[in-house]
């Protein structure tokens, strides 16, 4: 049947990837473009999609990506019919677009899945994790401008109130990332410290992983010292000062001479820059 012609077309997709753009290509679009008309029964055009779609991730890059993209640019005009295979389809590029660091064209793909789509309901957790993921990558790939503005839209899904500790840490944890970078570095302060308050037990591994307690206080400091001076810098210096947990850390010496306004040597700002 179908299926069995579909896993067939990508078999010879993935041994034809030297001529991945030539015929093989135009007969994978013709089988596409058969697969999702009217002349085939919806049911079974999911059905295919979706097979074709599991099989991607094991091929080689290029072949991934060259089928990925035929079957995502053949399905755009009937996309309401095929929302959770191009959902699918979409994540397993971005993280084929991340593994190899390509962070924009991997935050592009996927802030190409329409979260706000009439057809189906998706969670305000769904949401906010797809809007943070998608920050995340555009603020690794240096378009602070995009990252702001996904992480902007998860701060108005985060109110919704349905976000779990590991959601919320990365939330936050993306956010302070953006305003480090945009040159915030009060607000940043503020965030890398609110990440010190969760307890490591109620997080997801990976999440956990991302930042030690040590990272996230160090940062803290770092953004607070750089922060353009004035009561609200005043008061983050003294509340790292004065967390016993910031003893511990490789530049508390530095954050008791700036919070007690003492003479820095040269070599100790030099020492300290490493942090920033």
């Amino acid at each position: 049947g179908y299926r069995v012609i579909a896993r067939e077309v990508v078999r010879e997709c993935a041994r034809d990837e030297k001529d991945a753009m030539g015929t093989t290509k135009a007969e994978l679009e013709t089988f596409v473009e058969h697969c999702i008309s009217e002349h085939v029964p919806l049911a079974i055009s999911r059905e295919i999609i979706t097979d074709m779609s599991k099989q991607l991730p094991s091929l080689e890059s290029d072949v991934h990506k060259t089928i990925a993209d035929v079957i995502l640019g053949r399905i755009q005009p009937r996309l309401v019919s095929f929302e959770e295979q191009v959902r699918a389809l979409r994540e397993d590029l971005a993280t084929r677009y991340a593994r190899e660091e390509h962070w924009t064209r991997a935050a592009e793909v996927l802030a190409g899945i329409d979260l706000d789509s009439g057809v189906r309901t998706l969670s305000n957790a769904f949401k906010l994790r797809k809007c943070v993921e998608i920050a995340e990558l555009y603020a690794e790939g240096g378009d602070l401008v995009q990252a702001d503005l996904f992480i902007s839209r998860a701060r108005l899904l985060r109110a919704s109130g349905e976000a779990d500790a590991s959601l919320d840490y990365q939330y936050n944890s993306c956010w302070a990332t953006v305003l480090d970078r945009k040159g915030r570095f009060m607000d940043a302060s503020d965030r890398y410290y609110a990440l010190a308050g969760y307890d490591p037990s109620t997080l997801e591994s990976q999440t956990a992983q991302k930042h030690s307690l040590v990272d996230v206080l160090t940062l803290a400091v770092a953004c607070a010292v750089i922060a353009p001076t004035g009561p609200q810098r005043l008061r983050m210096l003294q509340t790292l000062y004065k967390d016993e947990r910031c003893a511990q850390l490789s530049v508390f010496a530095f954050l008791e001479k700036v919070y007690l306004e003492r003479l820095l040597r040269v070599e100790e700002v030099l020492a300290f820059e490493r942090f920033l």
